[in-house]
């Protein structure tokens, strides 16, 4: 609105308070409505409120309801901050916790992080639902954001009020949100344990979406730990758990943890499919992320089958996909895996080069277990440049973290470096 069409407007509308009142409320209903038919599988997690708008249309598909929501967020996040800032908190926080599912799908931090914390400030200590919806939505922003303690501090602050509501899938939430971090920080043991526990509350509330997502992250977890037999099986069953359900952005995250797996069973016509599907479904659901993860494993399998320029490709679709995601854990990961592929192309100062991009994104984030990945891939390219010396000490990094973490790439590394016959050695 033009600015004096604007002050002309509030000066002729004493009741202007009362508008915008009903201009959230229209918000908050069918931002509710939306999210519940875009997203049917956090029905569980959504916000309760007894707000009503006559005004408020009805969504009959998924599709239109996302639509509504992609038109309609600039104005959702500013009703998030103007309730905030004007004694609106239930307003605030609900608006808050329904749009995050939006910004998350669409790696849209800035927003997802600024409504949260707006949401956080405003929403009351003492009110157990919003208490434990924002944490645990704040958490899971700053988990991706590589901000992994941060992220388990608030995970673990969300599981009481969660408990106090007796709300047996917020509780099952909370503690795969815990596990997150706690897998992210090299807290293997802790991490399976949650979610062995968010696992048997899923089994108890019959929430198939949540069964889904604990065995594809438990299914990693055990491939982090050789066991790929054990790692097959759950991300198998979790891939038909969520095909079964339509749950898309979930599956295709589930299909690249699939993929994985695949390509260390040396299974890569399995792997070449399970991603290019991943990939698609997570352009139909609109996620950078996943999407650049699919791209990125398969030039992975690319690599192992011999094919370097095919793997090139796919990294660098990989890399353009993921130039507006911010995810630590993505971009550690193509880092990585360039790296790899780089160095079996004979370019031993390019790899190093990558590989060092890494171990700086995996210091800082506190990822231990890419830490070491990094540092075994400079030694090794360090060594092809014959600089023996200096890989040694990334050599020894390697090992001690390896060890500490329990990875079977121990001594896979003490191997590798006992058939040198180099000062590496």
């Amino acid at each position: 609105m033009l600015d004096p069409l604007r002050d002309f407007a509030a000066a002729e509308a004493p009741g202007a308070p009362d508008a915008l009142l009903r201009l959230l409320d229209y918000y908050l209903v069918t931002l509710t409505g939306a999210v519940g038919v875009a997203y049917s599988f956090d029905r569980a997690l959504l916000p309760t409120t007894d707000r009503t708008s006559a005004q408020s249309p009805t969504f009959t598909d998924a599709e239109g309801a996302r639509a509504w929501i992609t038109a309609e967020r600039d104005n959702l996040v500013a009703a998030v901050h103007h309730a905030a800032g004007h004694g609106l908190p239930d307003h605030a926080w609900r608006l808050a916790v329904l749009i995050w599912r939006h910004l998350h799908t669409t790696s849209q931090f800035e927003d997802w992080m600024t409504t949260l914390d707006e949401a956080r400030k405003c929403a009351a200590p003492t009110d157990d639902q919003a208490q434990a919806l924002v944490l645990l939505r704040l958490s899971t922003a700053h988990a991706r954001l590589g901000r992994h303690e941060e992220a388990l501090d608030l995970a673990e602050l969300s599981l009481p009020h969660w408990k106090r509501l007796s709300h047996p899938h917020g509780e099952a939430a909370a503690l795969c949100a815990i596990a997150i971090p706690l897998s992210d920080l090299g807290r293997h043991d802790e991490a399976i344990t949650h979610l062995t526990a968010a696992l048997a509350k899923f089994d108890e509330v019959a929430d198939a979406r949540g069964r889904g997502h604990a065995l594809s992250m438990l299914g990693y977890l055990n491939e982090t730990h050789g066991d790929l037999a054990t790692a097959l099986d759950q991300h198998l069953t979790a891939v038909a758990i969520l095909r079964e359900i339509g749950h898309t952005q979930g599956l295709a995250h589930a299909l690249n943890n699939l993929g994985s797996v695949q390509q260390g069973l040396s299974l890569l016509a399995d792997a070449l499919a399970t991603h290019a599907e991943a990939h698609a479904l997570a352009v139909e659901a609109g996620d950078q992320c996943v999407a650049a993860y699919a791209l990125n494993y398969t030039a992975n399998v690319h690599r192992l089958r011999g094919d370097l320029t095919g793997a090139m490709r796919f990294h660098d679709l990989a890399r353009t996909t993921a130039t507006d995601v911010r995810d630590a854990d993505l971009h550690t990961h193509l880092f990585l895996d360039r790296a790899a592929t780089t160095r079996a192309a004979g370019d031993a100062a390019a790899a190093c080069r990558t590989y060092r991009s890494a171990l700086d994104l995996a210091t800082g984030t506190g990822n231990r277990t890419h830490e070491a990945h990094a540092h075994r891939g400079i030694a090794q390219t360090l060594h092809t440049q014959g600089d023996h010396v200096a890989a040694s000490t990334h050599w020894d990094a390697a090992e001690n973290l390896y060890d500490a973490l329990d990875l079977p790439e121990a001594a896979d590394t003490r191997a590798e470096r006992a058939a040198l016959t180099c000062p590496c050695r």
